[in-house]
């Protein structure tokens, strides 16, 4: 294992990360939040409906004026709540602040997710992560079992909680590697790490600590669900309790539409809206769902009524015979390389794809057996290998549409993220679904 200098620093983070009681947490004078985005604004909320001060900074106050009041304010705070956009190496910078270091002397740290289970106790139901398809899932198990999805998918564990005093079995978690960072204390009946695969170099150096961050959830869980081909990944971070493990590929199966629970055909699906790479999704919810004794045939039942979300192998339209389809969210090769495969070989693809550089190795969809391969953003300006390159999305979907022929699917996967050009996944989606029905398909607005 070759973890790098991100993960030190992380660990000298931890080191001021305190055992959580809720008598601990109740009694604090004021408590400081890292952060002003959406997951610290619900903290903020969250502590208010206790009676409970806070105050929220982030880098931008650090002009004279600001620094005066974070000090006027940190001079009573015992808890720092770090948001998960924070790097670690930020959150330590702020302890070794000379002007700080008298008043930061004995405070601790802690994450959202941290915060609300420290307050709560118990088990949140279930918490699922991985590379790609974690929303999807942790949806799709969420609706299943009439609970309700926090986390990464948008919604703060904080801010149901605010809302409604809920228990925390009632609450599925979706986390992120940026999440498990902070919070080290919560517990969850079942886990489940869907993949690890390549992705976030540009935040952590190397895939070992990527991947030992996402094994996390391993420590957090009473039953870890995770795919046979993850699961010597996890083992070389961690000793797992062989009664712990449920494994996909393994213990739960599926041979096309048949799924199979330890050798036994369950039965064959026949949700046509779902296809390709969702069969998976489908697999991995069923394997924790299936934790909490739910039968195969009430579970197919409450899938149907399941709608997947957009910006992952979204219908766009079809017209003139061509079939185009959004999968903004698609920010990885691998991601990418499973999108391909949902419709290819039993149609032929035109694949844009690109954006911002992530720096990954692009070889898994440059070999990709398209039928055009159209790269756009700023992966149009470096080395990789496209039959055409665009750096406007609009151009790219221009060419597409003058080689696509009726049978086509046009599959927009851009095997990267965004910020190139868009503030997020979603505003690229939203951008090419708008781009494709009015000016390829004249469908007005």
């Amino acid at each position: 294992m070759q973890v790098g200098e991100y993960f030190e620093v992380l660990q000298r983070v931890r080191e001021r990360i305190g055992n959580l009681t809720a008598e601990e947490l109740k009694c604090a004078d004021v408590f400081g939040i890292y952060g002003k985005g959406k997951t610290a604004r619900a903290v903020k909320e969250f502590l208010d409906k206790k009676g409970i001060r806070s105050f929220m900074f982030d880098d931008s106050d650090w002009g004279k004026k600001g620094l005066e009041e974070i000090l006027a304010n940190l001079k009573h705070v015992e808890w720092l709540v770090v948001s998960p956009g924070v790097p670690p190496i930020k959150v330590l910078e702020l302890f070794k602040k000379k002007s700080l270091k008298t008043v930061m002397d004995g405070v601790k740290v802690l994450g959202d997710i941290d915060l609300v289970w420290g307050f709560k106790k118990g088990y949140y139901a279930a918490a699922v992560t991985g590379s790609k398809g974690k929303t999807t899932v942790t949806t799709m198990i969420a609706h299943i079992l009439g609970k309700v999805a926090v986390g990464n998918v948008g919604i703060p564990p904080a801010r149901v909680c605010s809302e409604v005093d809920r228990n925390l079995e009632d609450l599925v978690l979706e986390v992120s590697s940026f999440q498990l960072e902070y919070n080290t204390n919560f517990k969850v009946k079942v886990g489940c790490i869907l993949n690890l695969w390549e992705d976030h170099l540009d935040r952590y150096g190397n895939l070992d600590t990527y991947w030992r961050i996402k094994s996390e959830l391993v420590l957090h869980s009473d039953v870890i669900v995770i795919g046979e081909k993850d699961l010597e990944k996890l083992l070389k971070f961690f000793d797992v309790d062989e009664n712990k493990l449920v494994v996909v590929g393994r213990d739960y199966i599926r041979q096309e539409r048949k799924f199979y629970r330890r050798g036994n055909l369950l039965g064959e699906f026949d949700n046509e809206k779902i296809f390709g790479f969702r069969l998976d999704n489908v697999l991995y919810a069923w394997a924790v769902v299936d934790q909490f004794g739910m039968s195969w045939n009430e579970f197919c039942k409450q899938l149907r009524s399941y709608e997947f979300l957009p910006h992952r192998l979204e219908f766009v339209v079809e017209c003139n015979g061509i079939v185009w389809v959004n999968d903004s969210k698609s920010t990885s090769t691998d991601s990418t390389v499973a999108a391909f495969y949902s419709y290819y070989p039993k149609k032929n693809v035109i694949l844009i794809w690109g954006g911002y550089d992530k720096k990954l190795d692009w070889t898994p969809v440059e070999k990709l057996p398209a039928k055009v391969s159209i790269v756009t953003g700023d992966l149009a300006k470096v080395d990789v290998e496209a039959d055409y390159r665009f750096v406007k999305l609009e151009d790219a979907i221009r060419k597409a549409n003058e080689l696509a022929e009726p049978g086509d699917v046009v599959l927009f996967s851009p095997a990267t993220s965004s910020y190139d050009r868009f503030k997020s996944y979603e505003e690229r989606g939203e951008f090419f679904k708008r781009f494709v029905k009015i000016e390829v398909c004249e469908q007005g607005t």
